[in-house]
C-alpha cells in the first residue's frame, strides 16, 4: 500500500517570524552602518505642519510647511515670498520655538516681522553672512546651542534669499577663463549641493525646518553651459533637496481711488502653485491677495477653492425684503454673507484633511475617481 505524501502547511506567521529573526541577526552585524529595518504596510504617519496665515495656502500645501523638512518659496519680485517665510517664523516663535534668519540682502525690517505676525518681545537671531558654507556653519552652531538648553521646542531656519549667497571661486584656471560667469555659477551650485547635503540630516535629528526664499528668473537669455535659469536660480540643487516647493507669480494690481481721483496701487493678486509636495498631490493652485502695508490677506483665495470643489455655492437670498449676495454651504444649506463668517462656523471646510482640492488631479475629483475604479473592477 502506497503511503500518501502529506504536505506540511507552513503558516505565514512562522515564515514572518523566521524572517524577523533573520533580519534581527543581520541587523546586529550591521551596527556600524546607518540602516533602519523597514516593514511594508499602510503608512499611518501623521505629518505635522507649520501653518500659513492664509487658509487657501494651507489647503493647497496640505497644511502649510511640513515640519523637519525643506521648503523653497520662489517667485517674482513683490509677490510676498518674504512675508510667507516670516509668517512661518511667527508660527514657531509665538509658540515658544526658536528662529534663525539669514538676511544677506539686508532687506529685513522689524515692521515686516510685525505684519507677518511675530509678537512683540520675541527674540531670534539675524545674520548678514553672505558665504554659503559659513551660513550653514552658523545654522548648525545655532541649532546645537539651542538644543543644549531646550530639547523640545521647534526650530526654524530661514534664508532670505538664495541669490545673495555665494562662495569663493578661483578664476585663475582654464575653465574659468573660457566662461567666467558660467564657471562661477557651477562652483556656487556645487557649494550649495555640499552645504545642503550635509545639513538635511539635522532636520529630523534636531526638529528643524529649513525655509529658502528664492527669486524666480523666467528668461533663457542668461543661460550658460553650466547654468540654465528657466524657473529658479536654485537650478537642480534646490529641486532635489526640497520636500515642498511653492511658486508665486504676480497677478493683477490692486488699486484704490484717491481723493484727487487718481488710482493708487496698494497691493496685487498673487498666483500660487505648490509645484512639489511629497505628502499630498502637487500642482494645487490658489490666487491670493497681498496688500503692501498689511501683508497677505487671510481669506483671499479661499472663496475660489471652496466654490470649485463644490463645498459652497454663491447666490442671493432675500433678507429683510432685500436680495443679499452670499454663500450657501452645500452640506448644511446654511447661508452666510461673508467668507469670514462662513469659515468661523464651518472650520471643517478649510481643513486640508477634508478637502477635495488636495486630491484633485487633472480635473478628476476623488469621489469620481473611486466610482470609475469600482466600475472598471466589475
Amino acid at each position: 500500500m502506497e503511503k500518501k505524501k502529506v504536505k506540511k502547511k507552513v503558516s505565514k506567521t512562522s515564515i514572518s517570524e523566521a524572517n524577523n529573526d533573520l533580519y534581527t541577526k543581520i541587523f546586529d552585524q550591521l551596527k556600524d552602518f546607518e540602516l533602519e529595518v523597514m516593514e511594508s504596510g499602510q503608512d499611518d504617519v501623521e505629518h505635522n505642519y507649520i501653518p500659513f496665515q492664509n487658509m487657501a495656502l494651507n489647503i493647497i500645501t496640505g497644511g502649510g510647511a511640513i515640519e523637519n523638512k525643506f521648503l523653497e518659496i520662489s517667485g517674482d519680485s513683490q509677490t510676498g515670498k518674504s512675508y510667507l517665510a516670516y509668517e512661518l517664523m511667527a508660527a514657531i516663535l509665538n509658540t515658544g520655538g526658536h528662529a534663525y534668519l539669514n538676511d544677506n540682502e539686508l532687506a529685513y525690517d522689524t515692521a515686516y516681522g510685525t505684519r507677518s505676525g511675530i509678537l512683540d518681545g520675541k527674540k531670534y537671531l539675524k545674520s548678514k553672512q553672505k558665504d554659503i558654507q559659513m551660513v550653514f556653519h552658523e545654522m548648525r552652531g545655532f541649532i546645537k546651542a539651542v538644543r543644549q538648553f531646550d530639547k523640545k521646542n521647534r526650530i526654524i531656519c530661514v534664508i532670505d534669499s538664495y541669490v545673495g549667497l555665494s562662495t569663493k571661486v578661483d578664476l585663475e584656471n582654464e575653465d574659468a577663463m573660457k566662461d567666467p560667469r558660467g564657471y562661477m555659477a557651477m562652483q556656487k551650485n556645487m557649494a550649495w549641493q555640499n552645504a545642503i547635503g550635509n545639513f538635511v540630516g539635522y532636520l529630523d535629528r534636531y526638529n528643524v525646518t529649513l525655509i529658502l526664499v528664492n527669486q524666480a528668473k523666467l528668461d533663457k537669455q542668461n543661460s550658460t553651459p553650466y547654468f540654465k535659469v528657466y524657473n529658479s536660480l536654485g537650478e537642480d540643487v534646490i529641486k532635489f533637496w526640497c520636500t515642498q516647493r511653492i511658486r508665486l507669480l504676480a497677478g493683477a494690481k490692486k488699486k484704490i481711488e484717491t481723493k484727487s481721483g487718481d488710482k493708487k496701487i496698494i497691493g496685487q493678486e498673487v498666483k500660487v502653485e505648490c509645484i512639489k509636495n511629497r505628502t499630498t498631490p502637487p500642482f494645487q493652485k490658489a490666487v491670493i491677495t497681498i496688500l503692501f502695508e498689511k501683508g497677505i490677506m487671510k481669506y483671499s483665495g479661499l472663496e475660489g477653492i471652496l466654490l470649485a470643489d463644490g463645498l459652497i455655492e454663491a447666490g442671493n437670498k432675500t433678507v429683510d425684503g432685500k436680495k443679499t449676495k452670499g454663500f450657501k454651504v452645500v452640506s448644511t444649506g446654511d447661508f452666510y454673507t461673508s467668507i469670514e463668517d462662513l469659515v468661523d462656523e464651518n472650520l471643517d471646510l478649510v481643513s486640508p484633511k477634508n478637502h477635495f482640492s488636495i486630491n484633485n488631479l487633472s480635473g478628476i475629483r476623488l469621489n469620481e475617481l473611486e466610482v470609475e475604479v469600482a466600475e472598471h473592477a466589475e
